[in-house]
């Protein structure tokens, strides 16, 4: 990756039109297929040995390129430089580099692909007209497409020969970095400043803000043909800010709420998120965890093309923050597989802390729907924790020991740093994971950083020094399965998130409600009720329906094989919850009797457990909300969009201001 090249950059703040990098080297032991790394690292050495400053004009030799067009006096000299000797531009022959010459479209994109080092041996055909799968560009138009990064004309062309224009390629720059202007919202200063497009308002005022773009001689000149030289320098001026804020990205991921691809925006990463141990709970890394893990995410259960493009888009991911030595497990597991497993996927990054190098290896567990593997989630097992969830961490753990035995030798275990993460069912197995692996003589336990998200309880005998955050909402009905009847709970701690009993200002919610409409692109408002007794109705159900099954032991003894059954067959997603409750009321799968919808029958379960218990009268203002909200508490309480629009609202310190507390007392 482009930013693995360079250690510092040295600017002139005084003015923008003065912004000229001057680019330093940072040796980087894991770039081992980039030969033009270590030569490039060689030349800079000698020139930083040579040269006061490289940008100063006057100090200037043409030695470092083979061009004879470019003269040591251009204006964008020390950025061909650094476009040249990291391999993102090439000459235009032996001799010549045109830097007044037009980029082209197609261009723009591949050479943004190939500054960032991505595999694009799975982009292979997109959808515009004017784009044959037999291009040389194809593969770098598909990954910039399918990553928004570019969106064509809208009329389902790209226009891949036409010269690009100066906004056009801030804009391209813009999406890929998936930025936010955080200055004026109105250009000023500029002759030409109407001249802007409206689309492209924004990524200009970020352009200019940031130093990403200064203008042309007091101008913008938005609609002006970028020259070779221009794209160079604005190559290089983006991974100066790039540098200078730490990594940000936005990346891919599968929307629960439609089986769509939606963005995650700003997502951040730097080596100095890992400088301390995970004794304490890290915002960042969290929030870094959690947009890998809806990456990871399968939506559409029993949809192969589906799982397929999950997986291209978690390659993406790992790629666009220099992850490398990338594996992938049980992928390729077939559909109706009924092992105690989870999908998972192992990569790994040089870090630099403190001076010292260190590897940090990546294990994210992919979650939601993905056929008959959802039969271990109903075996809890008689004795010890859930059985199905330790089953499929212990088979995660046994590949990682293969994984870092095999790519991470020349690593002591005091330099191995682990990041863990999953959602719902792959949260489950990272708390197992946590534990088993805080327990393991090779790893420290400082050094893993675990994140679940939305985990059901897995454990018999919860251990509260794993080192592993579970970030819940209260509003969720899986974290309170198995239900407390059972006597499990979670290893390590709950952190809640905001709702009615530990947060009364609805502030958040409002914040969150915002993030959540730009999230899903204000195709809907979130069916999330808020802090208005979801809580106490979402957690008086999960008591009734655990008085009602009763033990693990009488769990295991008529209801464990009929609900492994229901998965087994295939229940649908859409009715699931319904086929379980059904076993549970009538002792038969409901899910297609249109006369037992999904109302009826949890009606009936409150009907049948208030005649039970003599009680009708005292559970039916809260029954009667739990009926009329249940497609919010069931479906949008643990929807992705939900964590994430709670994550990437609250701050680091919101979240440690909430309770954390076990949600079972």
């Amino acid at each position: 990756m482009i930013l693995d090249f360079c250690k510092n950059i040295v600017y002139n703040e005084n003015r923008k039109d003065d912004f000229e990098p001057m680019i330093m080297m940072k040796k980087n032991n894991r770039l081992k297929h980039s030969v033009i790394a270590v030569l490039f690292l060689s030349t800079v050495l000698i020139l930083c040995l040579s040269l006061a400053m490289a940008c100063a004009a006057s100090d200037k030799t043409d030695e470092l390129l083979p061009f004879d067009d470019v003269s040591a006096k251009h204006p964008h000299y020390d950025a061909i430089v650094f476009c040249y000797e990291n391999g993102i531009f090439r000459g235009t022959s032996e001799t010549t580099f045109e830097p007044d010459a037009s980029m082209t479209r197609a261009t723009v994109v591949t050479v943004l692909a190939n500054a960032e080092g991505m595999n694009l041996s799975h982009y292979l055909h997109t959808n515009y007209t004017d784009v044959a799968d037999d291009k040389w560009y194809t593969p770098y138009v598909a990954w910039a497409s399918q990553n928004r990064v570019v969106s064509g004309y809208g009329n389902g062309t790209f226009g891949p020969d036409d010269a690009i224009t100066v906004e056009q390629a801030v804009q391209i720059l813009y999406n890929y970095g998936g930025f936010k202007p955080v200055g004026a919202t109105v250009i000023d200063g500029y002759t030409d400043a109407v001249a802007v497009s409206g689309w492209a308002a924004d990524a200009m005022c970020w352009a200019l803000d940031n130093g990403i773009y200064t203008g042309i001689n007091g101008e913008l000149q938005p609609q002006k043909h970028a020259s070779r030289a221009l794209m160079a320098q604005l190559m290089c001026n983006f991974s100066a800010y790039r540098l200078r804020v730490g990594i940000y990205a936005d990346i891919l991921y599968s929307d629960s709420a439609s089986d769509g691809v939606n963005l995650i925006r700003d997502v951040h990463f730097d080596d100095t998120m890992f400088a301390s141990d995970s004794s304490t709970y890290h915002h960042d890394i969290a929030k870094f965890a959690l947009a890998m893990v809806c990456t990871a995410n399968t939506t559409a259960g029993g949809d192969e093309q589906a799982s397929e493009d999950n997986l291209i888009r978690l390659r993406t991911a790992y790629d666009r923050f220099g992850f490398v030595d990338q594996k992938y497990i049980h992928y390729d597991k077939p559909l109706d597989s009924e092992e105690d497993l989870v999908a998972h996927s192992f990569a790994q990054k040089e870090l630099t802390i403190d001076g010292e190098p260190c590897l940090l290896v990546t294990v994210i567990c992919r979650g939601a729907g993905y056929g008959s593997e959802w039969v271990s989630n109903g075996y809890v097992g008689e004795s010890g924790p859930h059985n199905g969830f330790t089953a499929a961490a212990e088979n995660v753990r046994d590949n990682l020991r293969t994984y870092i035995a095999e790519t991470a030798s020349a690593y002591p275990s005091s330099q191995i740093k682990l990041l863990i993460s999953g959602f719902s069912r792959s949260a489950a197995v990272t708390n197992c994971l946590a534990e088993l692996l805080s327990r393991d003589s090779f790893f420290l336990a400082d050094n893993i950083y675990a994140y679940a998200f939305a985990a059901p309880n897995v454990a018999d005998v919860p251990d509260a020094s794993v080192p592993v955050y579970n970030i819940i909402n209260a509003h969720d009905p899986v974290p309170l399965i198995p239900m407390k009847q059972f006597g499990f709970g979670r290893n390590g701690h709950d952190i809640v998130l905001p709702y009615e009993q530990n947060q009364q200002d609805d502030a958040y919610y409002a914040e969150f409600e915002a993030y959540y409409s730009a999230l899903t692109e204000q195709r809907e408002t979130s069916a999330y009720v808020g802090f208005d007794r979801q809580y106490r109705a979402v957690n008086m159900f999960a008591d009734l329906l655990g008085d009602w099954v009763g033990s693990r032991e009488n769990y295991c003894l008529y209801y464990q094989s009929g609900i492994q059954d229901l998965f087994r067959e295939g229940v649908d997603d859409d009715g699931a919850a319904e086929a379980i409750m059904g076993l549970l009321v009538y002792g038969r799968d409901t899910s297609e009797n249109p006369v037992l919808s999904t109302i009826n029958v949890y009606l009936e379960f409150f009907r049948k457990y208030m005649d039970y218990t003599a009680s009708d009268y005292t559970l039916q203002d809260d029954a009667a909300y739990f009926l009329e909200n249940i497609g919010g508490l069931v479906a949008s309480a643990h929807r992705q969009e939900t964590y994430l629009s709670w994550m990437y609202t609250l701050t680091e310190e919101d979240i440690l201001a909430l309770d954390t507390q076990s949600l079972i007392e």
